[in-house]
């Protein structure tokens, strides 16, 4: 088959993969994760005038997504629907990174188009990866800038075109979208200065790229240290922690990741094998060297909760690239070249297949956010409804209760509050990912008019203090049940709405 066929065949695989991955992220409903409405609080009182702030007048950086928060601004700005438009926005950012890969692929491997064709349609089908894009958080998006900065960079210095300042402004539009994308700017740093050595002589790209990765960059650490006081978000404080503890648990997401992965992970092995014997094996090395730091880095820092693998999403668009190059290699080396599109299609569909029938957990996840999310909304609006816009709230789920409400909230898990998460827990590292901090004698000492228990907010019939007892979960609650204040000051009530009881402890009345 011909080169110019193959470009064909690989347009056409691709445009196919494109809408598999439309149809994909749509098919998981409104399953927006509740970290994207802690993001969109930001971002309307940004659009509102009230600054990039969680609580009017609290200066606390509690999201890691600069540029996704500020492009969630557009819709208030814009007088449009910022719930429709976070999810297509996500949906949306899941599409580039399918483009992503299969730019990605394309320059990994440039003599074989169709294996970026095959890893466009293998990203497309990975569940844990679209749910992941449905929520409405900037994973995709990041992945996706990475994807494309490490694809122009090959481009820039192995094929001698370009500047070099279109790979640093990818690079700085990474950093902006999550902290990662430093880490990502450092290994391709370290691989400049490496072919530097070698050539005993700097890239004339090198300046150009860098300036204008550092110029955005340290804009956005001058912002961050003038506005918020601090070099990183509040959020590392309160999810960063817990020594070898937290290693293990990252192991066990490590893992986890590796069984729902594993026919992804087996041809990406593949398809590196073939790289690494190629006469341009010196391209994949960046590309390697990201996805296991990547990995390494998941792992110390302990992994995550959800079973959609978000931290894991920027190495599985390098997965995804190297397992087409493997399939497409493999088609070739079995000497089926007469049909090779046709073989490597039905492979990219057995595959994608078997990864999609591995994601079970995912989509349950996404059906699980799917009906829980108009219940946390309902019960939010009440809220702003039922207590005057002064009234403070204290909740876990810092996210769509407090977004609905509208209602000023303390953070109980700290994400959003300075006081929780800089205290020092020495329990870290056991616990759920960003849920192991806490401080009751610091909530009650504020004073809410409202204090919400997590596993007790929603029942199916007005709960009792025993229930709750036996319900409570985090640091903040544990705490606050053993303070004689939680009781002395504040009564059980139960609001009865459509389909479900909410129950929550409001602040008594002083005679």
């Amino acid at each position: 088959m011909s080169s110019t066929t193959d470009r064909r065949w690989a347009i056409g695989v691709l445009l196919a993969a494109l809408g598999l991955a439309l149809f994909h992220g749509l098919s998981f409903g409104l399953c927006l994760q509740d970290d994207t409405f802690i993001s969109m609080r930001y971002s309307r009182n940004l659009a509102e005038g009230a600054g990039l702030v969680y609580n009017p007048g609290e200066r606390v950086e509690g999201f890691t997504n600069m540029l996704w928060t500020l492009l969630l601004a557009l819709p208030y700005l814009l007088h449009l629907d910022p719930v429709a438009f976070a999810r297509a926005a996500g949906i949306a950012s899941g599409l580039a990174a399918v483009a992503g890969a299969f730019v990605l692929t394309r320059r990994l491997d440039p003599e074989q188009p169709l294996a970026a064709g095959a890893a466009a349609g293998l990203l497309a089908s990975l569940p844990f990866f679209m749910a992941e894009s449905a929520m409405g958080l900037e994973t995709a998006a990041f992945a996706a800038l990475v994807a494309f900065s490490v694809a122009r960079y090959l481009q820039e210095e192995d094929d001698h075109f370009g500047s070099g300042w279109l790979s640093g402004a990818l690079l700085a539009a990474a950093a902006w979208t999550r902290p990662e994308g430093m880490m990502v700017a450092g290994i391709l740093g370290v691989a400049d200065l490496l072919r530097a050595g070698r050539s005993r002589r700097l890239s004339p790209r090198f300046l150009p790229r860098w300036i204008t990765f550092t110029l955005p960059t340290g804009l956005l650490f001058a912002f961050r240290w003038s506005y918020y006081g601090d070099l990183v978000p509040n959020t590392a404080h309160a999810k960063v922690g817990g020594g070898m503890a937290a290693v293990g648990r990252g192991l066990d997401y490590l893992l986890s990741f590796g069984v729902a992965a594993l026919p992804l992970l087996a041809a990406a092995a593949l398809g590196t094998a073939f790289l690494l014997t190629g006469r341009r094996r010196g391209r994949v090395w960046p590309a390697l060297l990201l996805a296991a730091i990547y990995l390494v880095y998941v792992t110390i820092v302990g992994g995550d909760y959800k079973p959609t693998f978000r931290f894991f999403a920027t190495p599985c668009v390098f997965f995804a690239s190297l397992a087409g190059i493997g399939l497409l290699r493999s088609v070739r080396a079995l000497r089926v070249d007469r049909t090779a599109a046709l073989a490597l299609l039905g492979g990219t569909l057995v595959l994608g297949g078997v990864l999609y029938s591995l994601g079970g957990d995912a989509r349950g996840f996404a059906a699980w956010r799917a009906a829980q999310l108009p219940v946390h909304r309902a019960a939010g609006r009440w809220l702003g409804e039922h207590f005057p816009p002064d009234a403070w709230l204290a909740t876990g789920n810092a996210g769509v209760l407090p977004y609905e409400s509208n209602l000023p909230t303390i953070d109980m898990y700290g994400l959003c509050d300075r006081h929780i998460a800089r205290r020092e827990m020495p329990s870290m590292g056991h616990g759920a990912p960003g849920h192991e901090k806490g401080d009751g004698g610091y909530v009650l000492d504020r004073g809410p008019q409202v204090i919400l228990f997590q596993f007790a907010r929603f029942t199916d019939r007005p709960a009792s203090i025993d229930q709750i007892a036996r319900l409570k979960m985090s640091v903040s609650e544990r705490e606050m049940w053993a303070d004689p204040r939680l009781l002395q000051d504040y009564e059980l009530r139960t609001a009865r709405l459509p389909g479900f009881y909410f129950n929550y402890f409001e602040k008594k009345r002083q005679p």
